[in-house]
């Protein structure tokens, strides 16, 4: 064991902790890159007085550009399956925007399939770019 570094006594844990790696740091940049246009798009709903309904419109481009971002970052890590690595990273980052919306009590069922749709695609999209990328 020189020179390595040992998660766990267990091996196999250690495989998989490998193998999950890529998807959660990717998955948490997506969240934070998420949270930075909320943030942003709030900014401009107060500026420029727009009624509450844009909310709706900016939070999905947001959890687009957060999960266009994911899909970059676990592609460009991978470097390999670039839509298998966009669809686990969708579904880690809907999850946590599920979980977050039951938690707060603001979860509505209607626009939940929309969400997941928009977040699969844009994080496909963005690992296949990234996969793809000639570098």
């Amino acid at each position: 064991m020189y020179g390595v570094i040992a998660l766990s006594a267990n091996r196999q844990l250690n495989d998989a902790i490998k193998r999950t790696g890529a998807y959660l740091f990717a998955a948490v940049c997506g969240i934070l890159v998420s949270g930075a246009f909320l943030a942003l798009f709030s900014g401009v709903m107060y500026v420029l007085s727009l009624p509450p309904e844009t909310a709706g419109a900016m939070s999905l481009i947001s959890l687009a550009a957060g999960c266009v971002c994911a899909g970059y970052v676990c592609g460009a890590i991978k470097r390999r399956k670039g839509l298998r690595a966009g669809l686990i990273c969708a579904a880690i980052i809907s999850s946590a925007a599920l979980l977050v919306s039951a938690l707060s009590g603001n979860f509505t069922g209607s626009s939940a399939a929309a969400r997941l749709i928009t977040a699969a695609v844009a994080s496909c999209a963005g690992s296949v770019y990234a996969v793809n990328r000639v570098r």
